[in-house]
Parts: C-alpha cells; structure tokens; sequence
C-alpha cells in the first residue's frame, strides 16, 4: 500500500490525474502522522483528516490541472512557508497606490534636488529668491514623500517629519543670516558715523567718514541717509513686500525687465518721503551750511550696502548734483530709484547679489567749487602690480569721465622716483560746471583744451594722498577726487580696487595684419564673436549672447548687457570709467578710445579682439570657444546655497543594512529621501509577518550579479507559483519585463568584464568602491512591479540608482516609458560624462532626454507595443553594458566613440580601450601621456583637450533639452570641478615621503599640479598643490568630491619651471614642501594611509617627473 501511494504521489507530481482516491501519509507540525485521502470528483478536493479534525473542503474551479494539484499538494504540506504569487486585489493592491504617490514625490523631490544642484554648478546668475523658491518646491515634495510612506506603513515612521523639520529649520538659518546693525538714527553726520556701521550706512559713506576721522586729508562735509531711514521710507509708503514680490518673479534674461524696472522707478518717485525723514535732512543741512557757507548745494549720491566691496557697482546707481536745501527730498527719491533700474537689476542678478542684501543708503556731501577732477588707481588693475599709479582727469566736475563720455589726460607716476613718468593728454572740447539753475556743459577753450588738467606737482600730491589711503584701508585703492579752484585736493570717494590675482600672460597675436588698432586696455583679453554696434538708443536686450559690441561711448548702462556678450570696444572712453571697472569685475575683454571702430567694424561681422597692451582687432573668428568668468562663482549667494546644498544633497546613509540606518541619523535631506524609499520599498515588497498582509515577494533566481525581488499585480508570472518555488526569468508573463530580461541577458553583454586593471588591492578597493555597478556594495536589493503590460522597476546598480515605470499596451495612445537614472561615486565630471553617454544612446533610441546634475530623466510615449517592447530591450543592454563606465569614459571623446560602439551592436564597452595611457598609473580623467625630457621619463597632463571638446560634442545632442544652458553648465564644471588623476600602482603607503617634480607648462584658467596622497577613493583624498596663476601653494582635502582647503602658503610660481613637491606623512601629520622648504605642517582628522598620485586641474598642461 505504502509503495502504491509512492508511486502515484510521485505520479501525481508529473501530472498525471487519477479518478481513483490517492492515500497520503504526511507529518503535521511535527507532531502526530495524519492520513490524507484526496479525491477528484464533480470539481471538488475532499480531504479527511484524523476524526478530531473536521472536513475541509476546498471549491475549484471547472477544470483541475496538474500544476494547480501540484501547488495545493505544495500549499497543503507546507502551509506555514508557501503563500502563492498571485493577486490582482486585496490590501498590497491598495499599498501599491500608496507607493505610485510615494513614487511620484520621489521622482519629483529628486528633480527638485537636481534644480538646485544645477543652479549651484552652471555658472549662470541667481538671487537668494531663486534658492528659496526651489528649495520650497523641494521641501514640499519632500513632506508629501514623507505622509505617503506613513501611509504605508501605518503610520510607523512618524518621526521622519521631525527630522525633517530640524534640517529644516537649520536651512531656514542660511537663508537668513544676522544682519549686524548698530540702530542708527535714520540720519547721521560722517563726523559722528562709527567706523563699522558699513551694514547701517553703506562703504562709500562709512570710508569717507573714516578718511575724515583718521587722516589730515580734506573731505567735503555731509551726512548719510542710514538703512534705519530707508526703511522707514519704504515702510510709510507699504513698498517693501511689494518690491520683494516683483523682484522675486524676475529672472536673469526675463524680457520683462524694462517693465518691472518702470514700475518700480515710477512708484518710488511718487512715493512721499516721510516728514520726521526731511524733517532731519534739513536739520542735517543747515550744519553743512555753518560748516561752508549759506546755500551750499549738495551732491547726493548713492552708498547702498554692499556698494564699493566685493561688488564695485561702479556706475550702477545715480548721484544727483548741486542739489539745493528744497530739493533733498526729490534727490533722496531719484537715488533710492536708481537702484530699480535695468542696469542695476541686471548687475545684482549677475553678481548673485538680492535686493534686501543692499538697501539704499544716500550721502549728501558738499559740492566742490571744482577746477579739475578725476580718479586715481594706487596699482595697475590688470595685474596689481604696485610700482605705478594712475591717474585720469579732465576739467570740471567728474561726472563725464566715471560716466565714459569723454577721454581723459593719462599721467602715470613712478613710487620708487617719486615723478610722473608718462603723460598722456587728451582733447577734452567740454567740462561740466555747477551753476544755479542746475549743472550745465561749457565749451573749454582750445588752449585749455589741449592741456593737462592737473600739473605735475598736483598729480604728485595726488599720489601721495593715494599712497596714505592705501595704508588707511590695507589695499590698492580706486579714489574719486577733485581739485578746487584755489587748486587744493579734495577726496570724494576711495574704495578697494579691483585687481587681476596674476597679470595674464601675453599671448601672440595672429602672424596677419589687424584691421583695426589703437586704443587703450581697460580689461585685458582675448574674445571672438559678430560685431553688434549699440547707441545711447539701442534696445540692450536685443544686443544678441556672445557678441562683441561697439558703441561711441563707455556708457555705464551697458553693464546690463556685460554678463552676455564677449568683449567691448569703444570709441571714447577711459580705463578708470565705471563700466571698465565692470568690465574687469566679469573677466571681459574690453578696449577703449578705439578711433573709428563705429564705422570700420560693420554689424555681423566676425572678429576677434586682442586687449593686449596695445588693442588690435583681427578679421575672422581665431580663438575656440572657451569657458567665461562667472561673476555669481563664489559669490555670497553662491556660498549661500553651497551653505544649502550642504544640509541638502550629502548622502550619509549609504547601506540600508547599517545599524545606523535610522529617521534620527538623518543628517540631510537628501539622507531623508534615501531613507524614506528605502522604507517605501521595504513595506510595499518584502512579505510582511503579520497574517491579513496580502503583498507577497519573492527573490529571481538568476546568474547575472543583480538581486532582484519580484511581485506579481496580476499576470506578471505563470500562475501556479508559490513562495517556495525557484522563480526563475521563465516564469516571467509580464511583457515589459520579458524584454527588459532580453536585453540584460543579450549575448553580446559580458557581465564579468573589467576595465584595464591588474588585480591588485587598488582595483578591489578603489574601483569596486567608486566605480562598481552591481556589485553587493554598497547597492542593495532591487525590486520589480509585475503585471501583463506593466513594469516598475527600482534598481540599484552600486551607488547609481535607476527608475523604469512602462506600460506596454495594445494602445498607443496609452503607452509610456519614464526612466530616472542617478547617483554615482565618481567626480562631476566624471557622472556628467557617464550621463552624456546614456543620453546620447537614449536619444538616438528615441527618447526625450533631460539632465539636470546628476540625474538623467529619459522618456517615451505613444509608441506602439511592439516598438515600446524593442525600446526596452535596447535599454536592457544599455542598463547592462554601462556598468563600471565611469572608468572606461573619462573624456568627451570617449562618450562619442563609446555611444557609436553600443549604437552598432558593440556592449562590451568596458575592454574598448587599446591601450592604457600610463604603465605605472591608473588614470582617471584627463589627457595623460609619457614623454621625454632632456632624457628623462615624464608625465604629462593636457586639461586643454578635455575642456576643449566638451561642449562641442555635447551641441550634438539635439534632443537634450537644456540646450544651450547644459552647454555653459559644462564649460562651468570644466573650468572649476575638472581635476584630472593619476593614481600610482604601487600600492597605498602608510607613513613615508612622496616626492615629484612639477613643472607648470600653460593654461588659461588655471596652471596646476600637485601631488595626491591618503586617497582612499577618487572622491576622497589630499592634494598638495601649486599654481602658477596664482603664486600659491595650498593643501586641499577631497571629501565625497567636494573640495575644502586645509591650508595655505603664498609663494612665486612661474611657469616653465621645475619645482620639487613633497609630502611626509606620519599618521594623521603631513609636512608639506616645496623646492625642500617647509611651507606648512597639517594634522588631519583621519589617517592619512592611503594611495597616492598625481593632479591637476581645469585646463593646465603640466609636466610630473620622479
């Protein structure tokens, strides 16, 4: 009996039906042997149990199969373990709705984490608004990720919306920072202003009252108009939430600038100022009066907060001149109005400065019965160097030369002899004078007019008055002054002046004749573009990007356009006007007294401008496309949102298995988002212990690297599975899933390859930790959503993170796939270059592609079910082959030649490569050969060739939706987060002497190179480094690839030269030196054991030898 039931059990199994009863003996609970009778008959299973057990009856359906027995047999001696794989309704079906929003806030917050990460890298202006508007978007996302993940889990991680909310809090900080104010009254004499009351009342008045106090040197009486008095201004007139509402809503470029400007002018000039504040300007008045004469006019003139620090605002704001008692009023308003124009707007925007960082302040100085006036540079401006000065001035007052409507006489004195060295004189046919009615222009007489303004003996004494503010104020200085008719000095203004760190080198003209030359610098450099000719009437918003403009005059209202265009020429001009000040300020080259530039360069033209000593103008386009200066980097808006981002975008909770992954470890928001959708995932997929849960997973059994859990929505398997089968990609039923499967296990993918490394410790370490796709750290598992025509997919590939949502159905109309793809342990340059590659494939695939940071967004819809099921094998193979590619791409050719290599059927992408670029190194980033030297093995960087192409090869990613922007953001990662690395392969080294010579060679934005040590990936290391641009050498730390200064040594570096680094290493201590000297000594936080190499940065070309 006992072998007949064997064999037909066993018999049973295969599939075969038996009308006849079948007797089972099993084991229950491990207790007592039961004996089963099962029975076919009329669709119903009878099953008899032991007589103190009842009946159970199980209904079927018409027809018993094989499979369905097999499973009951199953489900019947394993009850406690097995739970089907089925289910299209019930309680997981509700969780999933949950988790689609969940999804959808995750998608959304990350988009929004990407925005501000793309406006903190791209180089383009931005306000302090700006940062707040996306980080509200930002925060939103976040609490409504936070609320569905409760709904989840029954409410279970509560406490994530407190963390929340203390992060919160913290960025709240940031936003606004403490304001030092010394509660001044709303008026205040320069003789009673306390010297650090400049966030009271401005730099200009704070340093006049300083010159006043501290010195002998004469300045004119006057009062300022305090902080305390233009809020008191805007308060009684309801302005201030006003102007913040109709600034925020303006953004860099918004062709409503005209219209906002105008509105915000006109209601300030109709604004009533309040009695108590004219009450005290007159009272302020009648003391300059006693202190001159009766009826003294007064020069109003702007001395806004942050005005004449780090931002010049040279020319930005109006000053009203000869103003009378009765008018003071109406030029408090003209001034405060100014600070509304287009111009002004545009400057704040390009320097990243807000408007409620700069209140107006207004300095009512006594006008000067002027003979002479001018401005005087204590250094040379292109290149800082001391031992001149200069000085500019003209008859009259001063206003036409800030203003660049005329040319000035040109006088340089020599500090070592004490004499003027060089004189320049100018025709100056036109002075400005005050008289009654107003201020009126003269004609000078044609003797006069071809004389120098000041002698000798007066421009001396002018340099030794500069030579004594220069000590007041610690700094080169640009002073604004005036000589009285009784031919004494008077100072109206001195502030820091601009200054080039390092003189550009000079850089050979082209071996063909100029068109065009003369003129003086006013900014050095070199710029190409189509000439754009501007008038006192143009329309400057129609001026086109990238131009190189030419006008009559140095007007300052084309400051507005300088953030835009690549170069300036003017007619007249001079180089200590306010908009040559600008100019350097932006990095833009810019000529001035070009004699007949207006009619020989004709519009559209193409030229290149060469602002050398001597300006000359070249025909043709002659220079490459190069990255900018950016006025917003390292601004105060630009650390604000670094100082955001910080509390924002770090990563701390990496392993989901740590026992610190928990709501109170959250340190960032971005840390909440990882934690919170790794909670999400874990409550909508692994199978829950208490009995009513309905949601069932169950892992794939499969040979490629990639642990995935499966649930089944309906259709998604075969049916008949249970929780204790193997499930392997044959049972899949699901169509997208089936294709996505294709392409992973397409035979042309070799999930085993490797780059070109040998088998050392560094590939373990260093490559599996920053480069590796899907490996078992630090990734986790992965997770698939299941039905007839549906797949989600969360995937985590090693530090990437990649979201596929597709429906695949029989109507077009219907079908969509949306990809999100992220992450990454490897530099920003490096993940852009990995994005530049999976967007280019994506797009050739059809797709419309989005990056923003760090994140790829791909999409496509309305295609027909067999061309959305060919497009999901195609992303199969690309999720598979791209695997460990931020070693096998490390420059834009790379992307190019790896993209046509997939796109032609190639996916073993990682064993492309020929050849390796140095024996002894692992390189990443950067292009790096071996060369001679007088004999001897060296190393060379080339950065040049990387930025070069960047943004060339992306232009050719039409379907990319940023465009041109994606393009500045590329040339900005370029220029400032580009740091080209060879890793030796000798191993890490615990204490010891590393030692290079590095020689310098060229490059425009920087001449770099330094030696790396305690490096324990390509995010993470020490680079002690020199540059040859700014005769430094500084000891920076890499931490999670963001770069922090540790220390800091001046020193001359000239390119060309050889110079010997090294770095002795005893635990935490490194002794930093160069050419054998001692330049500084360093105690770190972290042992500095670890590998070491070579560095560079941006576009230097360097040499390193032994």
């Amino acid at each position: 009996m006992r072998r007949q039931v064997r064999i037909r059990a066993l018999a049973l199994a295969a599939g075969i039906e038996y009308e006849k009863r079948i007797h089972l003996f099993f084991i229950v609970n491990r207790k007592y042997v039961t004996h089963v009778s099962l029975s076919r008959s009329k669709n119903r299973i009878s099953i008899e149990r032991p007589a103190n057990d009842s009946l159970i009856r199980f209904a079927t359906g018409s027809t018993l199969r094989s499979t369905t027995m097999k499973g009951l047999l199953r489900m019947f001696t394993q009850k406690d373990r097995c739970t089907p794989l089925t289910g299209a309704s019930g309680m997981h079906v509700k969780k999933f709705g949950y988790f689609r929003e969940f999804l959808v806030g995750n998608r959304n917050a990350l988009r929004a984490l990407a925005q501000l990460e793309m406006l903190y890298y791209s180089g383009q202006s931005f306000t302090a608004a700006d940062i707040a508007f996306h980080y509200e978007q930002l925060f939103g996302q976040v609490r409504g990720l936070i609320d569905a993940l409760n709904d989840l889990s029954e409410r279970r991680y509560a406490s994530l919306h407190q963390q929340a909310d203390a992060i919160n809090a913290q960025i709240r900080k940031v936003f606004r920072p403490p304001v030092i104010r010394h509660d001044l009254l709303p008026v205040v004499s320069l003789a009673d202003l306390p010297a650090a009351a400049i966030g009271d009342a401005g730099g200009k008045a704070v340093s006049l009252a300083r010159i006043a106090r501290d010195t002998d040197l004469p300045v004119p009486p006057g009062f300022v108009v305090t902080v305390s008095g233009y809020e008191l201004f805007l308060k009684a007139n309801r302005l201030e939430q006003l102007i913040l509402d109709e600034l925020a809503e303006l953004s860099p470029g918004d062709s409503r600038l005209a219209e906002v400007s105008d509105r915000l002018v006109n209601l300030i000039l109709n604004a009533a100022v309040p009695e108590e504040l004219v009450a005290s300007m007159q009272t302020h008045y009648r003391a300059i009066e006693q202190l001159t004469r009766p009826g003294i006019r007064l020069a109003m003139r702007s001395s806004a907060v942050r005005e004449d620090s780090d931002a010049s605002f040279a020319g930005q704001y109006r000053s009203v001149l000869n103003v009378s008692g009765d008018g003071l009023a109406d030029a408090y308003r003209e001034v405060v109005a100014s600070s509304f124009s287009p111009r002004a707007i545009t400057y704040r925007q390009m320097a990243g400065i807000d408007i409620a960082e700069t209140p107006m302040c207004v300095l009512g100085l006594a006008m000067v019965d002027v003979a002479a006036s001018g401005v005087l540079y204590t250094a040379d401006p292109a290149n800082g160097q001391a031992h001149t000065m200069q000085i500019s001035a003209i008859h009259g007052l001063g206003e036409m030369l800030v203003s660049g409507n005329v040319t000035a006489d040109s006088l340089v004195y020599d500090r070592e002899g004490g004499t003027i060295i060089r004189r320049e004189i100018a025709i100056k046919a036109a002075r400005l004078d005050a008289v009654q009615s107003g201020i009126e222009e003269h004609e000078v007489a044609a003797g006069e007019a071809e004389q120098l303004a000041i002698s000798d003996e007066e421009a001396v004494r002018l340099a030794q008055a500069g030579s004594r503010l220069e000590a007041l104020f610690d700094g080169p200085q640009d002073i604004e002054w005036a000589i009285d008719r009784q031919r004494q000095l008077v100072i109206l203004q001195s502030r820091p002046l601009q200054v080039a760190i390092k003189a550009t080198e000079p850089i050979p003209e082209p071996n063909v004749s100029p068109i065009l030359q003369g003129g003086q610098c006013a900014s050095q450099g070199i710029a190409a573009g189509k000439v754009q000719i501007v008038g006192v009437r143009t329309d400057l918003s129609s001026v086109p990007d990238h131009a190189i403009v030419v006008a009559k005059t140095a007007a300052p209202r084309y400051a507005e356009i300088m953030g835009r265009i690549n170069g300036l020429i003017t007619e007249v001009g001079s180089t200590t006007c306010h908009l040559a000040s600008v100019a350097r300020e932006f990095g833009m080259p810019m000529a001035v007294n070009v004699t007949g530039a207006v009619e020989l360069l004709e519009k559209e033209t193409e030229i290149t401008l060469f602002v050398q000593e001597r300006p000359a103008v070249f025909s043709g386009l002659l220079i490459d496309h190069h990255p900018v200066k950016r006025r917003i980097m390292d601004s105060s808006v630009h650390r604000m949102l670094r100082a955001v981002l910080d509390l924002i975008s770090p990563l701390h909770l990496t392993d989901p298995n740590a026992p610190f992954f928990r709501p109170e470890n959250c340190a960032s928001i971005h840390d909440i988002i990882r934690f919170a959708h790794e909670q999400a995932v874990r409550e909508m997929f692994t199978l829950s212990t208490e009995a009513e849960s309905e949601a069932v997973s169950i892992r794939l059994t499969t040979h490629i690297p990639l642990v995935l859990n499966l649930i089944d929505l309906g259709g998604g398997l075969k049916p008949g599975l249970s929780t204790c089968d193997v499930v392997t990609a044959d049972h899949f039923a699901s169509a997208p899933i089936q294709a996505l499967w294709r392409g992973f296990t397409h035979p042309g993918i070799n999930w085993h390859g490797t780059v070109q490394f040998d088998g050392s410790r560094f590939l373990t370490r260093l490559a599996a930790s920053a480069t590796s796709e899907f490996g078992p750290e630090p990734g986790g598992d992965s997770y698939a959503l299941i039905g007839t025509d549906y797949l989600n997919l969360s995937a985590k590939f090693g530090y990437h993170f990649a979201t596929l949502d597709t429906f695949c159905g029989d109507e077009p109309d219907q079908n969509y796939l949306s990809l999100q793809f992220s992450g990454g342990a490897g530099s920003l340059f490096g993940k852009t270059l990995r994005l530049q590659f999976l967007g280019k494939v994506l797009s050739d695939l059809g797709c419309t592609v989005t990056i923003q940071g760090d994140l790829l967004e791909a999409t496509l819809n309305r295609h027909g079910r067999d061309d959305m099921l060919d497009r999901l094998d195609q992303l199969g193979r690309l999720l598979a082959s791209s695997r460990l590619l931020d070693m096998a791409i490390t420059n834009q050719e790379d992307v190019d030649a790896v993209a046509a290599e997939f796109m032609a059927g190639n996916y073993d992408l990682l064993n492309r490569k020929e050849q390796i670029p140095l024996q002894e190194f692992y390189t990443h980033l950067g292009h790096w050969r071996q060369v001679e030297e007088e004999g001897e093995v060296c190393w060379m960087v080339d950065g040049s060739q990387g930025m070069g192409t960047l943004a060339a090869g992306v232009s050719g990613l039409l379907s990319m939706a940023l465009g041109k922007s994606y393009q500045e953001l590329l040339d900005t990662i370029g220029a400032y987060y580009y740091f080209p690395l060879a890793i030796s392969k000798s191993g890490e080294m615990d204490d010891g002497v590393i030692s290079f010579n590095i020689k310098p060679l060229h490059g425009s934005i920087d001449q770099a190179g330094g030696l790396v040590f305690g490096l324990r990936d390509i995010g993470n290391y020490f680079v002690f480094r020199i540059n040859a641009l700014e005769d430094n050498a500084i000891l920076f730390e890499f931490v999670n690839n963001n770069r922090v200064e540790r220390a800091r040594y001046e020193l001359p570096v000239f390119r060309d030269r050889w110079y010997g680094l090294e770095v002795k290493i005893a635990g935490n201590s490194a002794s930093c030196l160069v050419n054998g000297a001692d330049v500084f000594d360093y105690q770190a936080e972290r042992s500095l054991h670890g590998h070491f190499g070579l560095w560079a940065k941006a576009d230097s070309i360097t040499l390193f030898k032994k």
